[in-house]
């Protein structure tokens, strides 16, 4: 019985790994090393297609498999882990010969051993993700609300204009929602907090970034 069991949605990008030949692999390997810390899957992808050589491959395929690997190399000998992903592939597409399983080993090893860049990002997103709220995404909607008089029939003259910033978050691997009420001069105090931060983050990197480079999480 395989230790592991590969998701549906990456057996086919096994199957791409499977097939690659030497040269091919050992051309991503090369990019695999070359990539800046905070690089994503969608990153890589922008960088493996610069190369006319992968054009033929499917390229994002190829990337978000490497990507859900990170995990399990931190956690596991890379030869052990690639012996039983081996075993759980071969076991899952009962049509690869064994010359394809072969192959897949040796494309793996040569990956796994490339993605030093990848598993600082990754150690460097697990930082910034220990907190019980994470930010997703933002977006405000303006609504204008008008002002009835008491006479309900006389049109209104007066109106006054609602910012609904909607925040989302991360908490416990769910995503919520949460929604506030501005007005303008909440607006002019949420940016001024935002212009502050970020020249806070500047003088710090200015500061101190001889000794230390800071990672910017990509996608």
């Amino acid at each position: 019985m395989a230790k592991y069991i590969i998701p549906e949605q990456f057996i086919s990008g096994f199957k791409e790994l499977s097939s690659l030949k030497k040269d091919l692999t050992y051309k991503i390997s090369d990019i695999l090393k070359k990539l800046n810390i905070g690089d994503g899957p969608e990153t890589l992808v922008k960088k493996l297609s610069d190369n006319k050589h992968l054009s033929k491959l499917d390229l994002s395929l190829i990337s978000f498999t490497i990507f859900s690997l990170i995990s399990l190399a931190q956690k596991e000998n890379i030869d052990h882990l690639v012996d039983n992903l081996t075993q759980a592939y071969s076991l899952q597409n009962k049509e690869a010969q064994k010359d394809e399983i072969i192959n897949l080993k040796k494309n793996l090893i040569t990956i796994l051993h490339s993605i030093d860049k990848i598993n600082l990002t990754f150690k460097a997103r697990k930082l910034q993700s220990e907190y019980d709220k994470i930010f997703t995404d933002c977006r405000v909607i303006s609504d204008i609300r008008l002002i009835f008089l008491d006479k309900i029939d006389e049109s209104p003259k007066q109106a006054v204009i609602i910012h609904n910033l909607k925040v989302e978050y991360q908490q416990d691997e769910e995503i919520k929602e949460s929604f506030f009420a501005l007005d303008l001069a909440d607006l002019k105090k949420l940016k001024e907090q935002i212009e502050r931060a970020i020249e806070k983050e500047n003088i710090i990197k200015n500061k101190i970034n001889r000794e230390i480079t800071f990672i910017e999480i990509k996608e």
